[in-house]
């Protein structure tokens, strides 16, 4: 029953982030830095190496508010603008979430990473894991932790489906959530990542 419990909270957690977008000025920010952070959007849709035709960048902390911002085309197509509201598949972005709450459950005394996935999920899902799945495997999957330039540790995911690709990072250091989608899954999500951890966090641009 818990762990039914922790997967809705899963998704209410994403889905209220996701719906963020809507309202990029909720927590006011600094038009400054917003400014910078959308020029940073341009300047990569723009950069001749990208291969996207469009992107959406969200960007938040209790520090500096909440912002998204978009640049290029949702659909080539019919040559339609992205915009901040656009809503994407959540893909491998949903991972770190999960992550998250598979620790949680183990804090409680649910299980540990050790434990066979067999053991702690319904039937109806074990039948397509073996009795020598671990938990510790999904959750290595779902959680990846960075060093950057600069000592920057940042920890997330990226992943693609249906022609997108998308990625959500986590500075704990720092306190500040990037997340971004890209339409083409050829696409290198550094072109974006990099210029915008530049912009946010000093000792990384100083050091990059």
């Amino acid at each position: 029953m818990k762990f039914k419990i922790a997967i809705c909270l899963i998704v209410t957690t994403l889905v209220l982030g996701l719906s963020a977008c809507n309202a990029p000025t909720e927590k006011g920010h600094d038009e400054q830095l917003a400014d910078k952070l959308q020029m940073a959007l341009q300047n990569a849709f723009k950069n001749p190496d990208t291969k996207f035709p469009g992107v959406l960048l969200y960007v938040s902390s209790p520090e500096i508010g909440t912002w998204a911002g978009a640049a290029g085309l949702s659909n080539v197509k019919t040559t339609t603008a992205m915009r901040p509201d656009n809503r994407f598949r959540a893909a491998s972005i949903l991972k770190p979430f999960i992550s998250v709450v598979i620790l949680q459950l183990m804090e409680e005394g649910r299980f540990s990473l050790n434990d066979s996935m067999t053991a702690v999920l319904p039937e109806s899902v074990t039948r397509i894991f073996s009795e020598s799945s671990k938990i510790m495997a999904g959750y290595g999957l779902g959680m990846m932790k960075f060093l950057l330039p600069g000592d920057v540790e940042m920890l997330g995911h990226a992943g693609t489906t249906g022609g997108f690709q998308s990625f959500i990072y986590y500075l704990p250091t720092q306190n500040i959530t990037v997340s971004g989608i890209m339409n083409n899954t050829e696409s290198n999500q550094y072109q974006i990542l990099l210029p915008v951890l530049e912009i946010l966090v000093p000792d990384f641009a100083s050091q990059r």
